[in-house]
């Protein structure tokens, strides 16, 4: 459902000053609000790593934010599953499918467009910088990278010899979405020569690697809303918001932040039960 003319890979050609880039917000509206209202300067150019919408409370409202503020965005997995259910639930006149996108009913026509609209990468060459939101593939240009791959993929698997050039493994790694126990975080493996920033992965919360930055902090579970901040002459630096609250308990491995871990309902229950004990003996 993204739009076929669309541009993939967008290029900032003029200097901006400096520049903005936010990590996965997940309609956690009042978060970024604040995270602007502390952080962000009139003329600054921002961008959203991806995954502006769904889950979090207030998906519609991030989506007119960004568009209020002409900020520039790369899209997510989520926009792409978000852009399914509004589809197939024809923009609110179905009611009895994709009951998990039925916020996707609030959004107007210039708001779908928005969505449908967003490139994988931005890059800044001025900046030597790429936004992708996931990750990108060693040893590929850009235009050569797997689509699924820049909106999914966390971890690489270093291809055995003989399966280069397979089909999962083009070049010498094999992009992964989950952890399987052999492979490593892509950002480990990226060695530039463009830095990239980069959302999706909170369960590693942020990660500062020296070619490649990961901002999703989880924010969504009640962690933190994370932005680079990058100005000529200066080191870049991370600025943050803390979350209002946890919006969603558990995904991707994120910790459980509503259940008692078991070892304590464990020792609860023993010692309810020698207290039990202990009055049946008096």
């Amino acid at each position: 459902h993204m739009r076929e003319d669309a541009v993939r890979h967008v290029v900032v050609e003029e200097e901006p000053g400096r520049v903005m880039i936010v990590g996965d917000v997940h309609g956690c509206c009042d978060e970024l609000e604040e995270l602007l209202r502390l952080h962000h300067k009139e003329g600054d150019l921002l961008i959203l790593a991806g995954d502006l919408v769904n889950k979090g409370p207030k998906s519609v409202e991030v989506v007119r934010l960004a568009r209020r503020m002409n900020a520039m965005a790369v899209v997510g997995n989520h926009e792409i599953s978000s852009l399914r259910g509004y589809f197939a639930r024809s923009g609110g006149k179905v009611k009895d499918v994709e009951e998990k996108y039925e916020w996707t009913d609030g959004l107007c026509v210039e708001d779908v467009e928005f969505i449908r609209s967003l490139p994988f990468t931005i890059s800044i060459p001025s900046y030597n910088v790429i936004v992708v939101h996931a990750g990108l593939v060693p040893d590929l240009s850009l235009a050569e990278q797997d689509h699924r791959h820049m909106v999914t993929m966390r971890n690489l698997r270093v291809c055995n010899a003989g399966e280069e050039e397979s089909e999962t493994c083009r070049t010498r790694y094999e992009a992964l979405e989950l952890d399987d126990g052999v492979s490593e975080p892509w950002a480990a493996l990226w060695k530039g020569p463009s830095h990239v920033y980069f959302g999706h992965d909170a369960k590693r919360r942020l990660q500062l690697y020296k070619h490649a930055t990961g901002l999703d902090t989880g924010c969504l579970y009640g962690d933190r809303l994370s932005a680079a901040i990058l100005e000529r002459g200066k080191n870049p630096r991370i600025v943050s918001v803390k979350a209002r609250k946890p919006y969603v308990a558990v995904d991707d491995g994120s910790p459980a932040r509503f259940s008692f871990p078991s070892t304590t309902v464990v020792l609860l229950s023993v010692s309810i039960a020698l207290l039990l004990a202990w009055i049946k003996i008096r």
